[in-house]
């Protein structure tokens, strides 16, 4: 009986070339679609600064308060940094000097770190009276004028710590003295608190 089809092997190549396009058409479907030629991908910064009355560390808020207002803040956040320096020098040389059996601190050390404590209260306390507020900020001013008062304080309170610690009796004008002393950061610290609030506050116009 002959063969219907001479040519029975002529269908498999179609099938063949069928098959390949449809695999090539899939596989280059599946390609994830590439960037035009030139095009970047950006991402936006916001500009951020640490106000005063932030007490949470490394934390961060973005500013919109008017430039000056800024620059004050900036700079009365370095001033509180320089106290609380000098704060801590001289708070833990007098503990060291009190607990001097156990830590082994001697009269030298003690004299100079509280030394080193007066000399940095004395520039925080020269360097306020060069710092104005912004123009028209009457909470500002107000603040600035208490923490001004407050740092004379911790200047003049660090110096009867010294003489305490120079003088002939047990102790207790030192004690009296930094208990001064730390009321006085107390009060720069507090005042300090206010002044992010007050920033926000809108000028006073009336001059």
């Amino acid at each position: 009986m002959s063969n219907p089809d001479p040519k029975p092997g002529r269908w498999i190549l179609p099938l063949i070339i069928i098959g390949m396009v449809g695999f090539t058409y899939f596989f280059v479907s599946s390609l994830p679609t590439p960037e035009p030629e030139g095009t970047t991908t950006t991402a936006s910064t916001a500009t951020t600064t640490t106000t005063p009355g932030d007490t949470t560390p490394g934390s961060t808020t973005t500013s919109s308060l008017p430039d000056d207002v800024q620059s004050y803040l900036d700079t009365m956040a370095q001033r509180k940094a320089d106290l609380d320096l000098l704060s801590e020098t001289l708070l833990t040389a007098n503990t060291d000097w009190d607990n001097k059996a156990d830590t082994g601190a001697t009269y030298t050390e003690t004299k100079t770190a509280f030394q080193d404590a007066i000399e940095k209260a004395q520039v925080l306390d020269d360097s306020l009276t060069t710092i104005t507020p912004p123009a028209g900020y009457t909470a500002l001013a107000s603040l600035h004028e208490d923490i001004s008062t407050a740092a004379a304080k911790v200047f003049t309170t660090a110096k009867s710590a010294l003489a305490g610690l120079q003088s002939s009796d047990a102790g207790e004008s030192r004690t009296a003295a930094i208990a001064a002393f730390t009321q006085a950061v107390a009060e720069f610290n507090s005042a300090y608190d206010g002044l992010a609030a007050a920033a926000t506050e809108a000028p006073d116009t009336n001059g």
